[in-house]
This record gives C-alpha cells, sequence and structure tokens, in this order.
C-alpha cells in the first residue's frame, strides 16, 4: 500500500492597499455583509485553510504564511517559517492587521514574487520523496482591483512538481481583470481557480474517512453440512464516533504529556499492610454473605466456547417474517472470493419466496446467535427481477417468480444476503395474556374499510418522497416537495424511489455541531458555544409542506378510530395508554375453581381472553356507562329499544362525569360528557337530575372561596380542589351549553330563564341546599372509586 506522503503548503495571502480598501461584491458568504473588505475575505479563509489542514492532514505537514502587498522586503513579508500548524500560527494569521506600504498596491508585483518566493521555497524541500509541495494563493479578483503584474512569469518558477491552488475572495473566479490574471496563473500549473463560496463550503465540510469496513467473520456459510459458499460478514452501517477528551493529571507540570494513570495496590489485613503481588490477585464473586475467590484460569475455564460459524438451520417462508425481525443491526454476507455460490443462493431464495434461519457465531468464544438470511439483488437483477415484480394500477404485484428466471450474477454482481439477528423472547410473568394469533385475526375481521382507509390515507401523507405540485417543484431537486431538499439531503432521489433519503448525502448533525464548537473554541478559548446551524436546523425538524399534508389525514385517522389521549392518574398508582376494561381478564383465582382451581382458571382466563380483546366483543359486552366510551354508552342505552335502562344511563353517566372531573387532563372527555348528559336529561324528562348535578360542581367548586359547602358523600365532586374548579371554569366558558336547564328549554324544569343565566356567574352563588339536594328517584349508586378500580 502506498504511502500518503506529507504535505508542504506555502499560504500566500494578498495583503495589498487595494485588497485592504475594496470590499466584496454583495453579501460575501465567508463573513458577510456590511464594512468588510476583500482583505478580511482572504484573512478568514487563510484561518479556515490552516484549521481544515489541522484536523483533516497529517502531524508531518507543515505550512508558510506569505504575505504579499505589505511593508517588508520588496513588499513581501514571511510571517512563519515552515513549520508544524499549531493554534497560536492560526490564532496569529486570524488576527493579521498588516500596514500597507505607500506604493505597494496590487498594481505593483508584490503578489508575482510572493508567489515566485513561495515556489522557490516549496522547491528546496523537494528533495525528500514522501513530501508533497502546494503553493495556495487567496488573492482578490473584485472588479475595483487592478490584476497582479508578473503573475504569468512568476508561475514558471520553481520545481513543476509543485501544486498549484488559487481562491479568488471578494470577486467572481473570471470576468474581472484580476481575476483572470489569477486563472492564467493556475492555467500554467493545470490548475483552475475556485470561488470563495466554494472554498469555504470544502473547508468547512466535515471530514469522514472512508474505509473499508471490517469484516466481523470469514469463513463459509454451510448448509447440511454438504455446501460451504466462501463469505465474509460486515456491518452495513458503522457507528460514528465523536472526539473524546483525554483525561490528564492536574498535579502535573503543564509540559508533562500522558493521560493519568490509575494505580492500585492491594494489601492483606493480616498481617497488616503486607502488599499482595498481581499474580497471587484474584476476582470475587459473592455467595449469600460469603464471598469466595476467582482467578483468572478459572473464569476461562467457565467460559463455553464457540467456534466462528454461519451455518442454515432451514429455510422459513419470507410471508412469515416478523416486522420485530427488521428491527437490528444488519450485517451484509459477501463472497469472499469473487465467486457466484452467494449470488446463486440469493437469487433462489428470492425466487422460492424464502429466508434462511441460520447458526451465527462472529468471533470465538462469542455468544452464538440466532439470525436470518434476507436476499438482496443487485442493480442488474432488480431491473429484470422489477418487470413483473412491480405493481401497477391494474392490479397487485406478480410474485417474484411469475416474472422468469432472474439473469445468471456477472463479473461483480452486487447481490449479498442480508443478516438480522433474530430477538428470543420468554413470559417472566404469571398474567394471563390473550393469544396473538387470535387477537390479530379478530381484528382483522373487524377492520372496517373506512378503518383502512384512514390508515392508508395518514401513511400516504407522511411520506416525503411523494411528488410535490408542479408549482411548488419548480425549483426543487427531482420534484421534491417544497421544503423537503434540506430535510432529505442533497441527492433527493427520483419520487417513491427506494430508498427516498439517502444516509450518504445527509450530513451527520452531531459530527458538524462538535466540528463547529472545536473550531470555535480552537481559536479564542473564551469563546461561546456557536449556533446551530441552518442547514443542520432544516435536517432535524419536518417540513411544514409536509406537516400541513399530514395534519387534516391524522385528525380524520383519530375521528375514525375515537382515540382519545389518556390522562395519568395521581392517585395510589397510574394507568398509561388507553382505557381498558380489565376485570374480566384478569380475575384473582378463589377457592370455589376446586383444588385444580389455578390452572383451571388459568385456561379459563386465557379462553376469556381471547373473545374479551376482540373489537365485537369490546362494544358488546359492555351494558353500563364505562370508562372506555362513555358518551357512546350513554348514548347505547338510551337507544335501547328491549327495555327501558333510562335510570341506569343517567346514574352511570353521574358516576362517570364526577370521575373525569378529578383530572385535569381529562376535563375535554368530562365536557363531553356533561353535553350529553344534558341533552340525555332533556329526552328522559330528567332535568331536575342534571340541574342537581351542576349545582354540585359550583358548590364544590367554590368551597375554599368560604361559599357553603355540600355534605361530602359519593354522589358529591371533590370540594375544593383545583380540578374541580378548573371544569367549573369551562363549564363557565361554554355558557349556556352546559348551563341550568331552564323552563324555557323544558316544561319538567322549574328553574326561570334568569336563574339559570345568573348561575353561571361567580357572584351569583347556588344555593346550598339546592346543592346538597339529593337527584329525586335516585337509585343508590355504587362507590365510583370501587367502579374506577374495576375499569382502570
Amino acid at each position: 500500500m502506498a504511502r500518503v506522503p506529507n504535505q508542504h503548503i506555502a499560504l500566500v495571502l494578498d495583503a495589498g492597499a487595494e485588497c485592504q480598501a475594496t470590499r466584496p461584491a454583495g453579501d460575501d458568504p465567508v463573513v458577510g455583509g456590511g464594512a468588510s473588505t476583500c482583505f478580511d475575505v482572504v484573512r478568514a479563509l487563510a484561518t479556515q485553510y490552516m484549521l481544515h489542514q489541522m484536523q483533516c492532514g497529517k502531524k508531518g505537514d507543515r505550512f508558510c504564511v506569505i504575505l504579499a502587498g505589505v511593508e517588508g522586503n520588496d513588499g513581501v513579508a514571511v510571517e512563519h517559517d515552515l513549520a508544524r500548524p499549531t493554534l497560536e500560527m492560526v490564532r496569529a494569521v486570524k488576527t493579521l492587521a498588516p500596514t500597507p506600504a505607500a506604493g505597494n498596491g496590487k498594481g505593483t508585483d508584490c503578489l508575482a514574487r510572493a508567489a515566485e518566493q513561495g515556489l522557490e521555497l516549496l522547491s528546496g524541500v523537494r528533495s525528500n520523496a514522501s513530501n508533497a509541495t502546494k503553493l495556495v494563493l487567496i488573492a482578490c479578483s473584485a472588479a475595483g482591483c487592478r490584476p497582479a503584474a508578473g503573475l504569468d512569469a512568476a508561475a514558471a518558477s520553481g520545481a513543476d512538481s509543485t501544486a498549484v491552488e488559487v481562491i479568488c475572495a471578494g470577486g467572481p473566479a473570471s470576468g474581472t481583470p484580476a481575476a483572470d490574471a489569477l486563472a492564467e496563473f493556475a492555467g500554467q500549473r493545470g490548475a483552475a481557480p475556485v470561488t470563495a463560496a466554494d472554498a469555504w463550503s470544502q473547508l468547512r465540510a466535515v471530514h469522514v474517512s472512508r474505509s473499508v469496513p471490517a469484516a466481523a467473520l470469514r469463513g463459509h456459510l454451510d448448509i447440511a453440512g454438504i455446501v460451504r459458499i466462501p463469505v465474509k460478514t460486515y456491518k452495513l452501517v458503522a457507528r460514528a464516533s465523536l472526539p473524546t477528551p483525554k483525561k490528564r493529571s492536574g498535579l502535573a507540570p503543564p509540559v508533562a504529556e500522558g493521560k493519568v494513570s490509575l494505580d492500585r495496590t492491594y494489601r492483606l489485613v493480616d498481617p497488616p499492610h503486607e502488599e499482595v503481588p498481581a499474580e497471587l490477585q484474584s476476582s470475587v464473586f459473592p455467595f449469600g454473605r460469603d464471598q469466595f475467590p476467582a482467578s483468572a484460569m478459572d473464569v476461562d475455564a467457565l467460559k463455553a466456547g464457540a467456534l466462528p460459524c454461519l451455518r442454515v438451520l432451514g429455510f422459513v417462508p419470507a410471508a412469515d417474517v416478523q416486522l420485530a425481525w427488521l428491527m437490528g443491526p444488519a450485517y451484509a454476507v459477501a463472497p469472499s472470493d469473487g465467486g457466484h455460490g452467494v449470488a446463486a443462493l440469493c437469487r433462489g431464495l428470492h425466487e422460492a419466496g424464502r429466508v434462511a434461519v441460520v447458526r451465527y457465531v462472529g468471533r470465538a468464544g462469542s455468544e452464538p446467535q440466532l439470525a436470518a438470511l434476507f436476499p438482496y439483488l443487485g442493480a442488474d437483477a432488480a431491473e429484470r427481477a422489477g418487470s413483473g415484480a412491480a405493481g401497477s394500477e391494474d392490479g397487485p404485484a406478480a410474485p417474484a417468480a411469475a416474472a422468469g428466471p432472474l439473469p445468471p450474477p456477472g463479473v461483480g454482481s452486487e447481490d449479498m444476503l442480508v443478516l438480522l439477528r433474530l430477538p428470543f423472547a420468554e413470559d417472566l410473568r404469571a398474567f394471563a395474556f390473550p393469544p396473538l394469533d387470535a387477537t390479530n385475526r379478530l381484528v382483522r375481521e373487524a377492520s372496517a374499510p373506512e378503518h383502512v382507509a384512514a390508515a392508508r390515507a395518514l401513511v400516504d401523507a407522511i411520506d416525503p418522497s411523494a411528488s410535490a405540485e408542479p408549482a411548488e417543484a419548480a425549483g426543487s431537486a427531482a420534484g421534491a416537495p417544497a421544503g423537503t431538499t434540506a430535510w432529505l439531503g442533497e441527492a433527493f432521489a427520483a419520487p417513491r424511489a427506494s430508498p427516498a433519503l439517502q444516509p450518504h448525502a445527509v450530513p451527520h448533525p452531531a459530527i458538524a455541531r462538535v466540528a463547529d464548537f472545536v473550531r470555535a473554541r480552537a481559536l479564542d478559548p473564551d469563546a461561546p458555544v456557536p449556533g446551530l446551524r441552518a442547514s443542520i436546523a432544516a435536517a432535524l425538524f419536518v417540513p411544514p409542506a409536509v406537516e400541513d399534508a399530514a395534519r387534516a389525514a391524522s385528525d380524520a385517522f383519530v375521528h375514525a378510530f375515537a382515540l382519545r389521549h389518556a390522562g395519568q392518574r395521581t392517585k395510589r398508582r397510574r394507568a398509561f395508554g388507553f382505557e381498558a376494561d380489565k376485570g374480566a381478564l384478569l380475575k384473582p383465582v378463589g377457592d370455589a375453581e376446586g383444588p385444580d382451581g389455578a390452572a383451571q382458571g388459568a385456561a379459563k382466563r386465557m379462553r376469556a381472553a381471547a373473545a374479551a380483546w376482540s373489537l365485537p366483543s369490546l362494544g358488546a359486552r359492555s351494558d353500563a356507562v364505562g370508562a372506555v366510551n362513555p358518551v357512546g354508552d350513554f348514548k347505547r342505552l338510551l337507544a335501547d329499544e328491549t327495555r327501558d335502562r333510562g335510570a341506569e344511563a343517567v346514574s352511570g353517566m353521574a358516576v362517570q362525569i364526577r370521575r373525569l372531573a378529578r383530572e385535569g387532563a381529562l376535563h375535554g372527555q368530562a365536557l363531553a360528557c356533561i353535553e350529553a348528559f344534558r341533552a340525555g336529561c332533556k329526552q328522559l324528562f330528567e332535568e331536575p337530575r342534571f340541574n342537581a348535578l351542576m349545582r354540585n360542581l359550583k358548590a364544590c367548586a367554590g368551597a375554599a372561596a368560604g361559599a357553603a359547602a355540600p355534605p361530602a358523600g359519593p354522589e358529591s365532586f371533590e370540594q375544593g380542589t383545583l380540578a374541580t374548579k378548573g371544569l367549573w371554569q369551562l363549564v363557565q366558558e361554554r355558557g349556556a351549553a352546559l348551563g341550568l336547564i331552564s323552563s324555557a328549554e323544558s316544561s319538567n324544569s322549574l328553574v326561570p330563564p334568569e336563574e339559570a343565566l345568573a348561575f353561571l356567574r361567580d357572584e351569583q352563588p347556588a344555593p346550598a341546599a339546592a346543592a346538597a339536594s339529593a337527584e329525586p328517584d335516585a337509585e343508590p349508586e355504587e362507590d365510583d372509586d370501587d367502579q374506577d378500580d374495576e375499569l382502570m
């Protein structure tokens, strides 16, 4: 392998009078607009160039900074000799403020003399074949600057092997007299000038070393002990490493080198202070209150060694692959000898629709793992297979085998196998969970067409690779939606391409963030943490176009499935997710179940679980106003024509309203229940029940303010709590829609309209007697805490 040579770089900077007096054209991307000059651009580019070389270059690189157009020997000053770049050197270049000498403007040959001096200096280090030389010329190319004289003659000096790089600061790379002179100088050395914007973006790019991934396993793919295919495995996606700080001793002198070392000394208890040599030290394992030693040989002997292998255990249909199998780290299995065995197996699996289950041991002594091999076809096979496998508007995709046999793999085929580890699952609890197969089957049978349509619309709306309207896609890349180019990266593929996201083109935000911080702190130890790049900020958030398109679909999805946010309980325990009736599923095993009650009870609960967790049974088995969907249960009981269930519905809804009033996160659902309860009481001529409930709510909300509090009981709200007050404020904001039912609305109500309007005002508290009045003809209700225990 050829050795990468060290670089010796001469950095020639234009510091003439005209460069320091001319302003860049427009808002320069390096230093921006304002009162900056072209010399500020030159200085910023030189600083960034040295920082980039310090981070990405080799330790043997050397730098020399030459200023042209300042007071010195013929207008040329060598600020630094060829030496290894340091932070002090970079800071000195960043703070350069030369005083231009009279007559040393751009029209003189100071820039040419500086370039000639740099080329001659670099020609002296060509004696060592391991050194590479480069002259970097950063000069002003604005329209107001005159071209430097003698640059064409300076290009012929020095060694011909010295590379030249020209950066035009403050102006274009061509079209002005100064830019044309710089282009002619670079052309004689076989180079082309670049603009300051292009150079700035290249110098600020995060350096990522590209290397061939190390193989995790070099061996054979063993099939039934008969076929052995030479393969090598390596990770498809490598983890990016960030620079970590090194620990150094704070007590050591500043010039001392080396990390902090940890020195452990072990001594005996009897005889005391006697040091234990390293060969007699051993590990200790606890056993109860006792401990026993184990030497390194004992620990090695306890390990069960396994030899590296990749052995096929069998082939399973690809349709049986679960989604959870695809969530682990991926490894590539490629041929190690250039043969066609892996490609043939890959295409055979593809045509048969199978997946190979293998035993995988990456290193000797490591733990054996169960894995699956998925076929991955290269570009040549994907075109042939895609003609028949791709779906169309006329119908679904055809099977892979129907497209005919795949073409034989050629030289350099990209076919490979993707290895994914398979998880193991152990039941560590004694609860009776419903069978997954029965649950999935019942859910699929109960799925309504509108549910499927809502889910499909939501998936399509969130897809960032969807094509945009022609007006929006006029200036985007490859038909990308407006605002998604920065989110997906510059290499945004065609609409519906697979994959749409290009990981190699999207910058790593963590590495770029650390690089910006390191650069800023290297220049100034007291510099604050720099702000987030605009490109990184755009890549971290979803584009507004995609978010707006998904909002309507998301609302339709929530409405179709009747989803709601479940609150977090603060009383005795917490419930997460959505509420469900678990009373019928997890019942305690009693003595009445016989001598084998535990086994029979578990089997009975298991059989009941399959039917209890289906969508039809959840709606059919509820014969009361439950906590899952109280409004729906209330309306269903009112619409029941088989028997009169009005009193049961009214009592159950009152219990649910008082339960929801305790949690501030559930007040939205409580308002919906109050609204449905009001309409139901009017339908059943139970207006006094609703008015009594609302008077009790107002009295309990104002109990802490000195108002007469109603007697506490199961039919009363919590008195003076923040949750009760918050619910009452929401009722006041809704106005008459949730107020008392007056005689103007129903002839069965004795509340005058004036009292109903004054009821919602705080200065008109409800009478205590009315608040404490019991609901007429009310049946004894179950304690809401007990019912909550069953439902939650």
